[in-house]
This record gives C-alpha cells, structure tokens and sequence, in this order.
C-alpha cells in the first residue's frame, strides 16, 4: 500500500514451510474444521433411477460418488425404503445390499463423518424389483 522506503532491499523467501504452519494442518482438530467447511455430495452412480431388476436373490449392487472424495474418517450408510441396511457405515463407494424382497423400493446413500454425523444425502431413487416367478 506504500512505495518501499530509501535503502530497501527485496525480501529472499527460501520456499520452505514454517513449522507453525505445518503443525496446524496435521492437527485433527484443523482437518475436521476444513471438512466442516468443504460441501459434500453424494450422487447415484449404479442403479440408475427407475431401473427394474428381475431379481435380488445375490444382492442388490450399489454404487455412489462422493464429492470431494470419500476420505479417511468418513463412511456411508445405505437405506432401502427409510430404513439402514448393515449395522454401521462402510468406507466404499460400492456394496451389495441382501435382503430386498420384490417390490418398488427407494434407495438413499448418506455421508457419514467419524462421529456419525450426516454430512450429505443422495437424491432419492426408485428401483423395482420384479416377483420371482415359482418353477414348476
């Protein structure tokens, strides 16, 4: 904001990086405040809206995106029809749900940091599951 003073020299900066800062951002405090701070999003990758399966009887394949990244600390929950499928959030983008009978189903994924608070919800999508027919 002002002209340098009669005599001034220019400042070398060597690149490196003060330890202070260092300390800062290793902090897990530190980290959790940029999590705090960053929007997450959670997008449906596999099934796709409206896709009707002939069958769950191996499972129901799930994928999802999480933006910025599913990073170290955070896990999802998957729900069929409001309710939590596994009894404790995973650390993939990707599982199989069992146990999904036929029948129209809405299919939720939620971001989970460490302490089990929501950090982002997908969109809702319905699926159907088509009867499985007796053989004879």
């Amino acid at each position: 904001d002002q002209p340098p003073s009669r005599g001034a020299k220019p400042l070398v900066l060597d690149g490196t990086r003060p330890a202070i800062a260092k300390k800062r951002w290793d902090d897990a405090a530190a980290i959790e405040i940029v999590r705090k701070a960053t929007r997450f999003a959670v997008h449906w990758t596999l099934p796709s809206p409206g896709q009707t399966y002939a069958s769950a009887e191996e499972g129901l394949l799930v994928v999802v995106s999480v933006m910025p990244g599913l990073a170290k600390g955070l896990g999802l929950n998957f729900e069929v029809d409001g309710k939590t499928q596994g009894t404790r959030p995973i650390n993939d983008i990707k599982t199989t749900l069992h146990g999904i009978g036929a029948g129209k189903h809405q299919l939720v994924a939620i971001l989970l940091n460490r302490n089990g608070s929501e950090l982002a919800r997908s969109t809702p999508i319905s699926i159907e599951i088509k009867p499985t027919l007796a053989r004879k």
